[in-house]
């Protein structure tokens, strides 16, 4: 150190004062970069409404009740959950004005681990209203030591009654790296037409887990899968719902959801949000006599053989669809945001926006539907009979669509814009069709409509848009601003797999050039029938951290993976016995990820497979609160990769592989040694350090190790108000007067445990004075160790460094004048 300083000096001397100047300050300013508040631990930015009162929204009186689930929780909500990493921050957007300090507010998360509950209140760290909103904002601490899992949120207001979202936060443990995204689209939960064919492609021996109709047992299966891959993200691009009778079908699906444990970013289809309206009984019923009579060649010979049913209710509509006007019984995406949350929002992750639209936007006229159906033992036999069932955007929709992409390209960030329909129209034929006034005819299965457009009938006359053409509306507004913005555009709607990439120069559409690359992806359809070649089953793509998809197909000739071909049993943990088997008919290697419970053991447990060319991992462990009368449990988290069932899909049972896990205690197991530094300083255990106000914690684990030599598990950091995360490194700030506890807990690959600590005193507590809580050390001496300390006295002594060059600089200039 002394001999730089002395080059500096003697540089400093040779150039003259403007030189010594510059390194004075040059050299100050980089060790004041040291010490400057470093970034807080990384939690996703909060989500962006295009509608902030969304389920205040005004809407045309309907005969059947609204059932809201959201009156107070506008977010997160089951159909648009907040991302959050375990450390950082989770916002909440209340429905009603708060008052500051929000007093009596409570927000707690719950899961269930290992068939137990687990429920976590959150701090909460302020409250705030919303200027010029009749909501507020509620800010709250998420621990570090949270498991990485999917909870159901509650949230607590004096006066008011609790209310709870569920599957609404999905907890991370790590920002960085790559994102798995999973797409899901058309479950159609109570379509009866799958009984025109299968959607399989598997060896058809999942377990059907309680259900009796083949579509449903393979929405249940499709989504067990998924919580076995267990993707960062997952988009459901929507037709969740059939759209028979939505109070119940969003009440079935909601059901489904929870007992999947999944988190989902949601957008509505089309038959989520068909406004369904009823029959003037009294006017109706002659017609309807006879239209039975004159129809009477179609009647179905048998109620289960939908293709026979379907021409029946269309011929009888034809003669009841002039009195369907006089009801409205019930708009779908009234429900959706009642029930789901917003219908179109945008959220960031790391180089992505991800931005969702609601592509069946319009009037209830527009949307305008009647649905014909009974229950015929459990099966829905009937269908929604509508006019205009492709995309359309409104005006709003379109002007906020076109803030959120410049605001993502002014940001250097990618978008990924995902709805249920295809601005690029039908690939054959007819490309667009346009919106008619109810009734129309015919209406059937005949022709199928990717986008609408408003032509001779202005289906909303108060948006000002005019009339639009085959080459002039919403889809090609939509298509103008992803050719201009380039990314992604995600959608559902035609049950088959598709993807285009569009180079720039590419023709998007005819006078339509893509100024930057843009690619447009169509997802198979999770649980309804399947057309042109479609099947069962969900997409997985990769995000990268330079704001790119990699949308490479599944496997030769799948572009999804096909549902029913992995699933996995546990069984009673035993020492040395076997807790998992798994069943997987894929044609590729697949990695799951699994939690078990297991009784807690201070050497951890070795998990293994005996089965050739699978390699089992564990990646954390959770302590579980103890049971009254049991031993201590802990939740482990492994990761199994799985290799290829086979070389195709399997389509016999023998075609499905099996593969075995096992976990046995270990016997004998040194524990790791926790160590780390603190902005460069190692520091030891239970130590007292003193910290200048707004000092940022540059934290290193990799100083720890296991004294076997082998590999250690992703460091646990914790501050005692819930603040910390996962990783070897982590950046904190710490800008006021207080006194913390940090530690640091290290596992082994077994789970073996260690933990170091350090108590933090910043500036000037009020509590003790600044006095450390062992009262061995005063504050800031020289055994407290504190690099704030070392690094200020350092900045402050480049300072005086500075000065001294300034001035020798100076002196040597005078000296060298001549004399006049």
């Amino acid at each position: 150190m002394r001999g730089a300083l002395g080059l500096v000096a003697s540089a400093a001397r040779g150039l003259g004062l403007r030189m010594g100047l510059c390194i004075g300050l040059a050299v100050t300013a980089t060790l004041t970069l040291v010490t400057a508040p470093a970034m807080a631990a990384p939690h996703t930015s909060e989500i962006r409404m295009a509608e902030p009162e969304y389920f205040r929204q005004p809407h045309a009186p309907q005969s059947k009740p609204v059932e809201s689930h959201i009156a107070l929780i506008a977010h997160p909500t089951t159909g648009a959950p907040a991302m959050v990493t375990a450390g950082g921050t989770l916002t909440l957007r209340v429905g009603i004005p708060l008052s500051t300090p929000g007093r009596g507010v409570t927000v707690s998360l719950t899961t269930a681990l290992a068939n137990r509950s687990l429920r976590v209140q959150l701090p909460v760290l302020s409250v705030h209203r919303v200027r010029g909103k009749r909501m507020s904002r509620v800010r709250c601490r998420v621990p570090a030591s949270l498991p990485r899992a999917v909870y159901d949120l509650t949230l607590v207001i004096p006066g008011q009654t609790a209310e709870q979202q569920q599957r609404a936060v999905r907890v991370r443990h790590r920002a960085d790296g790559p994102l798995r995204v999973a797409l899901v689209a058309d479950h159609q939960l109570w379509d009866p037409s799958v009984s025109m064919g299968s959607g399989h492609k598997s060896a058809n021996t999942y377990p059907r887990r309680g259900e009796k109709r083949e579509h449903r047992a393979m929405a249940r299966q499709g989504l067990h899968e998924l919580r076995l891959l267990d993707p960062d993200v997952i988009l459901h691009l929507g037709d969740l719902v059939f759209g028979l009778d939505y109070l119940k079908e969003y009440r079935d699906a909601l059901h489904l959801w929870k007992g999947a444990g999944l988190a989902a970013f949601m957008v509505p289809g089309n038959h989520d949000g068909y406004a369904r309206y009823g029959v003037n009984l009294k006017a109706g019923l002659p017609q309807l006599a006879a239209g039975v009579v004159r129809c009477r060649k179609h009647f179905p010979k048998s109620l289960k053989n939908w293709a026979q049913i379907w021409p029946f209710l269309v011929c009888v509509y034809g003669d009841l669809k002039d009195v369907l006007f006089s009801r409205l019984l019930e708009d779908g995406l009234v429900t959706w945001r009642h029930t789901l949350g917003p219908t179109h929002y945008s959220f960031t992750l790391g180089k992505l926006r991800f931005i969702g639209l609601n592509t069946y936007d319009g009037t209830p006229q527009r949307r305008h539907a009647f649905a014909i159906w009974v229950n015929v033992k459990g099966l829905h036999l009937g269908a929604p009979m509508v006019d205009n069932y492709g995309g359309y955007l409104s005006v709003a929709q379109l002007r906020w669509l076109r803030a959120e992409l410049r605001d993502a390209t002014r940001h250097k960030q990618t978008p990924v814009v995902f709805g249920h329909h295809d601005p690029r129209g039908n690939p054959k034929g007819t490309p667009y069709h346009a919106n008619q006034s109810f009734p129309t005819d015919p209406v059937g299965p005949n022709h199928f409509e990717a986008w609408n457009y408003d032509d001779a009938w202005d289906s909303n006359t108060a948006d000002n848009r005019g009339k639009e053409s085959a080459t002039r509306h919403s889809g090609h507004s939509l298509l103008r601003l992803l050719a201009n913005h380039g990314g992604y555009y995600l959608s559902g709607h035609v049950h088959h797999d598709l993807q285009r990439h569009y180079r720039k120069g590419d023709a998007v559409a005819p006078g339509i050039v893509a100024r930057r690359p843009v690619t447009f992806i169509k997802v198979t359809t999770a649980s309804a029938s399947t057309t042109a070649g479609g099947y069962w089953g969900y997409r997985l793509l990769r995000a990268q951290p330079n704001g790119t998809l990699d949308t490479s197909p599944f496997a030769a000739g799948l572009r999804s993976v096909p549902s029913g071909n992995l699933w996995a049993e546990r069984h009673a943990a035993a020492d040395g016995g076997r807790i998992l088997t798994l069943h997987s008919g894929l044609p590729r290697p697949v990695m799951v990820r699994i939690q078990v419970a297991l009784q807690y053991r201070p050497g951890g447990w070795r998990f293994s497979s005996p089965d050739s060319g699978v390699s089992v991992a564990l990646q954390s462990v959770t302590p579980l609160p103890r049971r009254s009368g049991k031993k201590p449990e802990a939740l482990y988290r492994i990761h199994v990769a799985l290799p290829a069932g086979s070389k195709t899909v399997a389509r016999l049972p023998q075609d499905v592989t099996q593969s075995y896990v096992y976990a046995r205690p270990v016997a004998k197991n040194r524990p790791p040694e926790a160590r780390f530094t603190l902005n460069g300083t190692l520091v030891k255990s239970g130590a007292t350090l003193k910290l200048p106000k707004g000092t940022g914690l540059h934290l290193d684990a990799t100083p720890s190790r296991d004294p076997e030599g082998g590999p250690l598990l992703a460091p646990l950091w914790e501050l005692d108000d819930g603040r910390g995360g996962h990783g070897p490194k982590l950046k904190i700030s710490l800008n006021k007067d207080a006194r913390h506890t940090l530690k640091l807990t290290v596992r082994d690959t077994h789970g073996a445990a260690a933990t170091a600590h350090v108590t933090l005193i910043l500036g000037n507590p009020s509590s003790g004075n600044g006095a450390p809580p062992d009262g061995k050390h005063k504050a800031g001496c020289a055994s407290c160790s504190s690099p704030g300390d070392a690094t200020g006295a350092a900045s402050l002594a480049l300072l005086a460094l500075g000065a001294l060059l300034i001035l020798l600089g100076g002196r040597r200039r005078r000296r060298r004048r001549p004399k006049r």
